[in-house]
């Protein structure tokens, strides 16, 4: 293999755009004009087929002029699916009607929302699909569920193009995953971790052991919503809360000690269309053959609202912050041939220094140092003033261009 293989997968709205702001990071460097249909894979995940297509468009805008492009890998959960009832009653009620306590049937409801073998949940006010999850995750688990093994498919031919583009897998040469998404919405909260499982399972098949992280984004972030749709503002935490919640289970899924080799985890998603036979189940997961692969990713990066470090207007600029934090690790790895997998790119993600092909970078800081400045100024203590504005361009170095006239 010719040099590093990058798969990075955008889930939903969030992952998507935070995907693009990379891409446009990556189009302004020529290093990286020459080496991202090679090196680069996106995979986006999304119900809002409009948002696939966005990023496409804006791949190929940023890298207009560039004959080669990136591989790109756009998966629709939503296409042809206008509500979710149907899909519902034809895999988890029509098919064991007649039947007593069908073992299939009670599989299948493990792993969903349900009130009993004849209520299971619906969606009911999230029409159309194609539009969006409408900050209903359960929408999107249920449609990424329903279309893991085609997937699979799709996944083994996107390890497969990029044996092609670089020539084949070197035993040296690195094979880096990660995924991002956000926990407030609808799809990026249902599909990431399934997502994650589906392609870290892949790799093992190739004997590429994955060591996957994951980029999310907590409701805290999309404060700027909340203002403008209160109405959203109760399902985004709940989505985030629970979104959490699960999180802490896989990450902390391993084993509590040696004393306790006979206490396994073990993980399965049947296959809607068999759910009997656990041989065609779409994920298996077996903690006795590995704890790391017993979860989705191996470790994930949460963004809030704010720090004692920093603090972001909306969450446009958390979408700009990660991309540049990706984009530099990316350029560091394709010079050190190592993996951006590891910590320590990420590890003060807010205010890491890396030097990057980004002037737009510079002028968010300046931006943002204006803003601090002119709050500091309405102080009326005129030498807390002179002290602070004085402190923060020395550590800064910004020519901010606020006075007090």
């Amino acid at each position: 293999m010719a040099g590093n293989a990058h798969i990075l997968v955008g889930c939903g709205g969030s992952g998507i755009k935070t995907l693009t702001r990379l891409n446009e990071l990556l189009a302004e460097d020529h290093y990286w004009r020459r080496r991202i249909n090679t090196d680069i894979y996106y995979v986006v995940v999304d119900t809002d087929q409009s948002e696939l297509q966005d990023f496409e468009t804006n791949v190929h805008r940023q890298l207009a002029g560039c004959a080669d492009k990136p591989y790109i890998l756009p998966i629709s959960l939503s296409q042809g699916v206008v509500t979710l009832q149907p899909l519902v009653n034809q895999y988890f009620i029509a098919p064991f009607e007649g039947e007593e306590s069908p073992e299939g049937q009670q599989r299948l409801l493990r792993h969903w929302w349900n009130r009993g073998p004849t209520a299971p949940f619906v969606a009911p006010d999230v029409r159309p699909v194609t539009e969006g999850a409408g900050q209903c995750p359960p929408v999107s688990y249920f449609l990424t569920w329903r279309n893991l093994e085609k997937l699979g498919v799709e996944f083994d031919e996107l390890i497969r193009e990029i044996q092609r583009r670089q020539g084949g897998f070197g035993t040296m040469d690195v094979l880096n995953f990660l995924i991002i998404a956000g926990l407030s919405g609808g799809t990026g909260r249902g599909t990431w971790s399934l997502i994650a499982f589906k392609l870290r399972q892949l790799f093992e098949n190739y004997g590429r052991p994955a060591a996957p992280r994951a980029f999310l984004f907590d409701s805290s972030t999309f404060s700027d919503i909340y203002e403008a749709h209160g109405d959203q503002r109760l399902s985004m935490r709940v989505n985030s809360l629970t979104g959490l919640s699960e999180l802490s289970c896989w990450i902390k899924n391993v084993t509590e000690g040696k004393d306790t080799p006979d206490v396994m985890y073990k993980y399965r998603l049947p296959n809607m269309r068999e759910p009997e036979k656990e041989a065609s189940d779409v994920l298996a997961v077996d903690l006795a053959l590995d704890v790391r692969s017993a979860s989705p990713v191996d470790h994930a990066y949460m963004l809030f609202a704010g720090s004692e470090r920093a603090s972001l207007d909306n969450h446009n600029q958390y979408y700009e912050m990660v991309g540049a934090g990706i984009y530099a690790a990316l350029s560091k790895s394709s010079i050190d041939r190592a993996a951006i997998n590891s910590n320590y790119p990420y590890l003060g993600l807010a205010t890491a220094m890396f030097e990057v092909n980004a002037s737009t970078l510079r002028r968010y800081f300046e931006s943002q140092a204006r803003v601090q400045a002119a709050k500091v100024l309405m102080e009326t203590n005129e030498e807390a003033v002179d002290a602070a504005v004085a402190e923060f361009l020395k550590q800064t170095g910004l020519s901010i261009g606020v006075t007090e006239d």
